[in-house]
């Protein structure tokens, strides 16, 4: 049984590695004969061209890739579809730039929009023809959930809502006993691990190990630290090291350097958008145009964050109303710069000035922060680097994400920050952009601690989950 579930797993990784080879082939072939046909007049000869083609190849993979598009089965149909066309637009406009420099021109444009059609049409084609044999061929994993100290209520809703992926049969209560659990172990394929103390969970991992049984974990806090931890073979005891240090000198000046360029490169390029929104506000809201609100970043340093106001001036005092998508309080310009994220332009310049980066955990309120401490005290830990426009956190939830799970989230990000990464969460921001789940829904303050701001912050804790 053992060795049938290994060989299950390797056949489907092999499936996968094919189907995804398959996708790159048919989209490398869409863009050789469209090159071909229509850029002929060019300094290659026809092994330039497979070059060319190679060349495409590659920053297809690497852009499909950086939005997960690869992962079928993982990912929800339109999901994948979504993720696989922005990747490939990406490298379809990254190569017109290349050919105009090729050219030493401005290329004709129309070969590369019937390129991107073409491309989106294998897409869909591929992701129906894939997913749906997936689903028939690859069942969902039946599985036992272990928990302790609630009924897991929460973590179930969420993962039944990928029935594709999991199918969750029994819940047991981890003081049923060992001999118990062990027994319902055995009926299942794998074992979901929610919130044990850390002995029983050691054990039960130790069990699953041994019995070649898949195990799902929601990690703590503690769990993220060692995750990042580096082994070391000094002695005969194995050991590991957490150097606990923030971003090493070269990844802060690195960093740094890229949001004072950006940001310069994003304040000139929407400027004029930003002008014309400011007077949108000023002539039909009669409001002042800017918003100023205290924050934390780093180091608890407190700043001013700057956003186009999209609320009436008093939203303040109605602090406990949860911000909603009819909310009265949000006026006919705030309601349309909010949808499109507008709002959150101005922060280009807290940017610049160094308050904030273009990618880290979201600035909370003042008065937020204090009241997460009280019943999160790992949440200063998520101010050991500077707050950002987007962050890790704000990529991988949804509106009605815990403040738990956003807090293990920043905590991931800053325990295992690389300028990949960033680069990574700037590209899937797009994706998010475009995503309703993560601007619907709402947790309530008794079940999430969490408070919402009166002007709304579709990136923070608050309002962008």
């Amino acid at each position: 049984m053992k060795n049938l579930m290994i060989k299950k797993e390797d056949l489907k990784r092999f499936l996968l590695f094919i189907s995804s080879s398959m996708l790159i082939l048919f989209i490398v072939a869409a863009f050789y004969f469209i090159w071909s046909e229509n850029y002929t007049e060019n300094p290659f000869y026809q092994r330039g061209d497979y070059l060319i083609a190679a060349v495409y190849g590659i920053i297809a993979i690497i852009f499909i890739k950086m939005y997960d598009g690869f992962e079928i089965g993982y990912l929800k149909m339109p999901d994948i579809i979504f993720s696989q066309s922005l990747g490939i637009l990406g490298a379809d406009i990254l190569l017109y730039l290349i050919t105009c420099l090729v050219l030493k021109d401005i290329a004709p444009i129309l070969p590369i929009v019937k390129l991107i059609i073409v491309d989106v049409a294998i897409i869909v084609a591929w992701t129906l023809v894939c997913d749906y044999l997936y689903i028939k061929v690859f069942k969902p994993k039946k599985l036992l959930i272990v928990y302790a100290y609630h009924n897991a209520t929460d973590l179930i809703t969420k993962m039944i809502e990928r029935p594709d992926q999991y199918d969750i049969c029994e819940a047991v209560n981890i003081n049923e006993g060992s001999k118990t659990i062990r027994e319902k172990i055995q009926k299942y394929e794998g074992v979901i691990i929610c919130d044990i103390h850390g002995s029983q969970r050691n054990d039960l991992l130790k069990y699953c190990y041994s019995q070649n049984k898949r195990v799902y974990i929601t990690p703590k806090i503690s769990d993220i630290l060692v995750r990042h931890m580096q082994p070391i073979h000094l002695i005969d005891t194995p050991l590991f090291i957490y150097r606990n240090q923030d971003l090493t000198l070269e990844e802060r000046v690195l960093k740094r350097v890229f949001d004072i360029v950006f940001s310069l490169i994003a304040i000139i390029l929407t400027f004029p958008l930003m002008i014309c929104v400011a007077i949108a506000i000023k002539v039909h809201d009669k409001v002042p145009v800017f918003y100023f609100q205290d924050r934390v970043t780093k180091n608890g340093k407190i700043f001013k964050i700057y956003k186009f106001r999209s609320m009436i001036v008093d939203a303040e005092r109605f602090e406990d109303k949860k911000a909603e998508e009819n909310d009265e309080r949000i006026t006919p310009v705030g309601r349309i710069i909010r949808r499109l994220r507008i709002d959150e332009f101005p922060q280009f310049f807290n940017i610049l000035k160094g308050d904030m980066s273009f990618v880290g955990p979201r600035p909370e309120r003042v008065s937020n922060t204090k009241e997460y401490e009280k019943t999160l005290p790992e949440f200063e830990l998520r101010l050991r680097v500077k707050a950002g426009l987007t962050g890790y956190a704000q990529v991988h939830s949804n509106y009605n994400t815990s403040a738990y799970d956003k807090l293990r989230l920043d905590i991931f990000y800053i325990t295992n920050y690389s300028f990949l990464t960033d680069f990574k969460i700037l590209l899937l921001t797009i994706k998010v952009l475009f995503n309703k789940k993560s601007t619907e829904g709402f947790i309530p303050i008794e079940e999430t601690d969490a408070k919402i701001e009166a002007d709304g912050d579709l990136f923070t804790l608050d309002d962008e989950k």
